[in-house]
């Protein structure tokens, strides 16, 4: 994957940014199927 080099620096600031994209990365399955779930659950109840 390829970023700006901006964000390359895993220090500080922009760290936060690195981290939180790796995060995101890892838990977007699980952020997708409670998306859903909390849509489905708008919209019948």
């Amino acid at each position: 994957m390829h970023f700006p080099s901006i964000l390359v620096r895993r220090t500080g600031f922009r760290g936060f940014f690195w981290k939180a994209a790796r995060i995101g990365e890892c838990l977007s399955p699980w952020v997708a199927i409670g998306c859903s779930v909390m849509g489905i659950s708008i919209i019948f109840y």
